[in-house]
């Protein structure tokens, strides 16, 4: 099920919960809210001051938790960065460094090149999308695969048009030239860089241990076979006896 809706400003993409989740997040936090100020109206009348502003302040931090967790929550992808608005946090990232996308029960997590691991809470999946053979059936997905492609072409555009580059989808590892995919069928690569792809496309995700699985491995035969270097997890990787 899809629990947030996508609306589009230019050049830039921004998601919110559904308006169903926020409308009845928002009604939920003003019961509360008008539940604390009763409290506190009724312990000024009954003159217990103290219990009655504990159990308020409780109260009102329940609605601001309910508004946080409810109505907060967004994501934007412009044509540089993304950025994910979260319950207590907002954070931004550049999409040249987005390496990978890994939807999960607590929002979808975001891998960089510079180590950093962020999560978008907007984005919540169940436990079932690591499972081999269900990315497909995801909600989740075609929003990871939109970061993920506007990541790569992100980096089609820093580093050139004419550059391989090796790029993580929820459905496996595509190799890139500028911003077009090429498809497997297209380049001539040996029986070694063929499986090793295949199994790479057969691994959910390319995750290992909440890791990305390293690409250069793949990078090291497809560029010793194409004869060109090819950009993976932000270094580029040149062929076999060249320099890089």
């Amino acid at each position: 099920m899809q629990y947030w809706e996508s609306k589009s400003y230019d050049s830039t993409v921004t998601w919110h919960f559904a308006p169903a989740i926020r409308i009845l997040a928002g009604i939920l936090a003003a019961f509360l809210i008008a539940c604390s100020v009763g409290v506190l109206v009724s312990a000024a009348i009954s003159d217990d001051v103290v219990g009655g502003g504990i159990f308020a302040l409780v109260l009102a931090c329940l609605a601001l938790l309910t508004w946080l967790a409810g109505v907060r929550p967004a994501a934007s992808l412009t044509e540089s960065d993304l950025i994910t608005k979260n319950p207590f946090t907002i954070d931004s990232v550049a999409l040249t460094d987005v390496l990978g996308c890994s939807p999960n029960y607590g929002g979808m997590v975001i891998y960089s090149s510079t180590g950093g691991v962020r999560r978008a809470w907007i984005f919540q999946s169940s436990s079932l999308s690591k499972l081999p053979g269900r990315t497909s059936r995801l909600a989740v997905s075609p929003v990871a695969d939109m970061i993920l492609n506007a990541a790569a072409r992100a980096r089609s555009e820093r580093f050139g048009d004419r550059l391989f580059h090796l790029e993580r989808s929820t459905g496996g590892v595509q190799l890139w030239r500028g911003k077009e995919i090429v498809p497997a069928d297209h380049v001539r690569v040996s029986p070694e860089a063929m499986e090793l792809w295949h199994e790479f496309n057969r691994s959910a995700f390319m995750f290992w241990s909440g890791r990305l699985r390293p690409l250069e491995p793949l990078a090291n035969c497809l560029a010793a076979d194409l004869g060109e270097p090819i950009l993976a997890d932000g270094a580029l990787v040149a062929p076999r006896g060249a320099k890089q």
